[in-house]
């Protein structure tokens, strides 16, 4: 019985949760594709993703997914990962770069050849209304302090100014013994389309 309440509230949650992300977006596609004059005179604009996504070259973000902040949380012996978009606005934009600055550690990839992350912190030229993704995995290891984690994340065009990002990590102060199986995420066939 207790499984099933269990189950029940999980079901709820996550039910719950989707509806109100849903709402968010809609708010925010209300202004999608029209940029502020600071965004168009920056000439991209940085956005947060869903990991559970596959992220187009053709998607437009909302205003609501445009951030001056990411997060996430995670266990000790745990990894987390975090997907931020750069939209480039009205001319192309060469060499993306991003860095971060963090206590945890940080694995970065960029774009997606057919399912497949490409390693590195680079992304090279961006066409006008193009996306690319930068794909960061942070791992806390069993000795990492619990508690907030702050730091930043830069992406610098090499022709643009820099956007700064605020970073906060939550390490939550259990440690996740190793998994017995492995578990994963995968894309399933027909992808790279903007669906």
């Amino acid at each position: 019985m207790v499984k099933r309440r269990i189950v029940l509230a999980v079901i709820l949650i996550t039910v719950f949760s989707a509806l109100c992300v849903g709402s968010d977006v809609a708010a925010g596609d209300a202004r999608q594709g029209q940029w502020t004059a600071s965004e168009t005179d920056t000439g991209y604009v940085v956005f947060s993703h869903s990991t559970l996504e596959l992220l187009g070259a053709e998607y437009v973000p909302s205003c609501a997914a445009i951030v001056e902040k990411v997060s996430c949380a995670l266990a000790r012996n745990e990894y987390e990962s975090l997907q931020i978009g750069v939209h480039a606005i009205g001319a192309e934009l060469a060499d993306v770069r991003l860095e971060v600055e963090s206590d945890l550690e940080v694995k970065v990839y960029h774009g997606i050849d057919g399912y497949k992350l490409l390693d590195g912190n680079v992304a090279g030229g961006l066409a006008a209304g193009k996306n690319s993704n930068f794909w960061l995995t942070f791992h806390a290891t069993r000795e990492t302090p619990a508690g907030m984690h702050a730091g930043k994340i830069r992406i610098k065009p090499a022709d643009h100014e820099e956007t700064v990002l605020d970073l906060e990590i939550r390490v939550r102060p259990i440690v996740l013994n190793r998994p017995r199986i492995s578990i994963g995420i995968y894309y399933p066939q027909g992808g790279g389309d903007d669906r």
